[in-house]
């Protein structure tokens, strides 16, 4: 239990500064739900990070173990463990950066469309599409 009071409570001083944004009176409940995004943000890279750290943690193990074979088959399993999971980590978050940019999902606003600008009532000469001439796919008069 001492192991995971340690833990939230790295992760809770690590997300501090996102909360002290909160206090910042030109920030209203919009900007402080997007610090904390941004926060989460990072948390897949630190992830990545963590995982590399154990790669290099079961290498270090790998050199240290000599000549004791149990140990050298444990740290080559976990070394192999190591680079699969560093892989997946790394093509998952290749695929979603590739899908987020083939379908524009960036989290940018979207223009609404306005029909300020558009006559389109009886008396205009608005041909549809398909139409020409104002019948569909009358020849215009010449």
């Amino acid at each position: 239990m001492k192991k995971f009071n340690k833990i939230f409570l790295s992760i809770f001083l690590a997300l501090t500064p996102s909360f002290a944004f909160a206090v910042n009176s030109s920030l209203d409940f919009r900007g402080f739900l997007k610090n904390i995004m941004d926060q989460l943000d990072l948390i897949p890279q630190f992830i990545i990070g963590l995982a590399v750290l154990y790669l290099m943690l079961n290498i270090f193990t790998y050199i240290q173990s000599g000549s004791d074979l149990k140990k050298l088959e444990e740290a080559t399993k976990m070394i192999t463990y190591s680079v699969i999971a560093i892989f997946i980590m790394m093509s998952v978050w290749g695929l979603v950066r590739v899908l987020i940019g083939t379908f524009n999902l960036d989290n940018a606003p979207i223009s609404p469309i306005t029909t300020d600008n558009i006559n389109i009532s009886a008396e205009s000469n608005y041909n549809a599409p398909g139409t020409v001439g104002g019948t569909a796919w009358e020849q215009p008069k010449k």
